[in-house]
């Protein structure tokens, strides 16, 4: 192999890995939304890839959530459980309250009502599904990602991921 293709080979390869660095916190494994602000969370079964995320708070960003799975899953996300029967129902602290947002499809973004007391992202079986909004600065911190009710949701820890804003 000659000098100049090998030269090449390796730096598209230091560029590759400096990528997946950058998008991954520096080797934390925290995802962050790609260069056009769409972050993308695969559910496959009862796992949420990436389970840890990092979004900038007063940017707007694209959450592109892809269910693999046979049944719709429903995701909140917050701070501090609260249960009923000693299982999780929801957030004191809802990190979606009172934010605008943009879902596609529709039926996506749900709540917070009487029977949903915190905001509910439905993802539908087999499908992808987005949400535009942006996270005030004031939201700055951990939250949980957490699945409350349907099929694929822990019964005893509800805890999918953790999202940190920024």
């Amino acid at each position: 192999m000659k000098t100049g293709v090998r030269t090449s080979i390796v730096a598209a390869l230091l560029i590759a890995g400096a990528a997946v660095l950058l998008l991954t916190d520096l080797g934390t494994g925290a995802a962050r939304p790609d260069r056009h602000g769409v972050l993308e969370i695969v559910m496959e079964g009862n796992e949420y890839s990436p389970s840890r995320m990092i979004i900038p708070a007063g940017e707007p960003i694209t959450l592109r959530f892809v269910n693999n799975n046979d049944a719709a899953r429903n995701l909140a996300a917050g701070r501090v459980p609260i249960e009923e029967d000693g299982r999780p129902v929801a957030f004191e602290e809802d990190l979606f309250a009172g934010i605008s947002a943009r879902a596609e499809p529709a039926g996506v973004w749900i709540g917070p009502s009487e029977r949903v007391p915190v905001v509910t992202l439905n993802i539908p079986a087999r499908s992808t599904a987005t949400v535009e909004l942006t996270f005030p600065e004031e939201r700055a911190g951990e939250w949980e990602l957490a699945c409350f009710r349907g099929r694929g949701c822990e019964p005893r820890t509800a805890a999918v991921g953790r999202i940190t804003i920024r």
